[in-house]
């Protein structure tokens, strides 16, 4: 088992789901709650995001692992698009790994030279897509119904009842 600790570099600035398409699910002509649906679609992507461990757009994380003897490294958020750049960190010191050295596969990171180190540390994009029409339309769904859930009951206490294994179907399970 490793230890990590994870961070996100960059958060994208597009959503999963337009405006557009939260009005036309909810059926909503006006403008007014405008506002209050992109807060609600950036809440219910965090939820997502966090619960599933995929990250819908893409976007920049960074992890770093303790000193361990493992040659592969699975990376927590997925699906990993590139690893951007691969250190290993002693005290106040950093290397940058060549690229030769290292590969993706899946959603893990093969070293196949391990020097000594105290930490790894690895910078890469995740994500299932640039732009929201590239989101699937099963993931698609599941946001929008979380959203119209919130919507309808916002102000009423209810909005954490939402069950969050309606994404149990998109999660990856596995030991670490």
């Amino acid at each position: 088992m490793s230890l990590y600790s994870l961070s996100r570099v960059s958060t994208p600035s597009i959503l999963p789901i337009t405006l557009e398409d939260i009005k036309n699910f909810l059926r909503i002509s006006y403008e007014e709650d405008n506002e209050l649906l992109n807060d609600l679609c950036r809440a219910v992507t965090y939820k997502f995001e966090n619960y599933t461990k995929i990250a819908l757009m893409f976007q920049q994380w960074r992890v770093t692992y303790g000193s361990n003897s493992l040659n592969r490294l699975k990376l927590p958020i997925r699906p990993a698009r590139e690893v951007l750049k691969l250190e290993v960190v002693d005290s106040k010191i950093s290397r940058t790994i060549d690229p030769q050295y290292y590969d993706l596969e899946e959603d893990s990171v093969r070293v196949t030279i391990f020097p000594n180190y105290s930490r790894l540390r690895i910078i890469y994009l995740a994500g299932i897509a640039e732009r929201s029409e590239h989101v699937p339309s099963d993931i698609k769904v599941s946001l929008l119904d979380h959203v119209a859930y919130l919507y309808d009951n916002r102000g009423t206490g209810m909005a954490d009842k939402f069950s969050l294994q309606r994404y149990d179907e998109f999660r990856v399970f596995s030991i670490f």
